[in-house]
């Protein structure tokens, strides 16, 4: 590779280590814009002034748009600035108990009281430098009014808590062992796929030593798990909320009764602004069972809100956040 294309490369892995395309897309674009702007650069004696000047342009453009507007680069810095911001895609999956299932679903007619703890940010995966991190307060104040657009208030004095809810989010990097550059495998493939609940689909989510698997296109599967297989080989902002049993845990017991696990693929975006939408997109799906992941797409344009008509509900997003408990971060081992 040329040193302008490693130049590129460096750039774009610095500014966004998630930019839209994968690597070798990247390599593959700065080696032609390379080869573009050698061609431009031959004989530029002999060029009409008009092509020399946009030349100029062009150079100027590539090395220092992508890298100093704020919009180039949370759409996926070169990539993205080229072919445009990507659509955010959630994928989120609920799993009940058997005791979750024996209890009434949550509604704004038959509300469920809640007091709730906060594990806060996490990485999951592979830990990349550069990630902009969301407030914990901003996270609190949205999983309120997504929580009580779907019928789980902050419990208070008059309206005793019956479960315990407990949430946290973060990233879920894919992560890569290559050998001298000619092999790369990823080592958490499966911890991915277990996320984004493959096994409702009938995917294969645990190591198997007798097992080979084949290349893609090789072995049947439905489109469904296609998709989910190729975003388990991306990186991942990822959310889970849970919920317990209140009265149990007063017991020293726990008795879990769903989870509901949120992910998207996080290529072109920043974690402040995906994951509000993924909580928002995925909250309908809070406590009732999912057959199997369930796909929600947003363009740029759909920008979900939680607007709460009931002046109760406002009232307890107001004074929701006294029944969240933030969770002390686990140490570095």
């Amino acid at each position: 590779m040329s040193n302008l294309s490693r130049v590129i490369t460096r750039r774009a892995a610095r500014m966004r280590h998630r930019v839209a395309g994968t690597p070798l897309e990247i390599i593959v674009t700065a080696t032609v814009v390379h080869r573009l702007f050698l061609s431009l650069h031959q004989s530029a004696a002999t060029l009409p002034q008009p092509l020399r000047v946009m030349r100029t342009v062009f150079w100027a453009a590539l090395l220092v748009l992508p890298l100093t507007t704020t919009e180039a680069a949370s759409s996926g810095g070169l990539l993205g600035w080229i072919l445009g911001r990507p659509e955010l895609k959630v994928v989120t999956v609920t799993d009940l108990t058997p005791e979750g299932a024996l209890r009434p679903t949550a509604s704004p007619t038959r509300p469920v009281y809640y007091i709730a703890a906060s594990a806060g940010f996490r990485d999951f995966g592979a830990i990349f430098a550069g990630e902009k991190t969301i407030a914990p307060r901003q996270v609190t104040a949205t999983m309120i009014k997504v929580l009580a657009k779907q019928g789980y208030l902050p419990a208070d004095s008059d309206h005793p808590p019956s479960v315990i809810l407990a949430w946290t989010w973060g990233t879920m990097n894919a992560d890569y062992f290559s050998v001298d550059g000619t092999y790369r495998t990823q080592l958490n493939r499966y911890q991915l796929l277990r996320f984004m609940g493959g096994k409702k689909l009938g995917m294969r989510t645990q190591p198997d030593l007798f097992h080979v698997e084949l290349a893609p296109g090789l072995t049947r599967s439905s489109p469904a798990e296609e998709t989910l297989s190729a975003a388990a080989s991306d990186h991942l902002f990822v959310a889970k909320v849970a919920a317990y049993d209140f009265e149990a845990a007063r017991q020293n017991r726990i008795v879990q009764l769903w989870s509901t696990r949120i992910s998207a693929p996080s290529r072109g975006f920043w974690l402040p602004e995906a994951l509000p939408p993924m909580l928002v997109m995925a909250s309908p799906f809070f406590g009732r069972e999912t057959a199997q992941p369930v796909w929600i797409d947003a363009s740029e344009k759909f920008r979900p809100e939680v607007i709460l008509g009931d002046p109760r509900f406002v009232d307890y997003v107001e004074r929701g956040e006294s029944a969240v408990i933030d969770l002390p971060k686990p140490r570095a081992k």
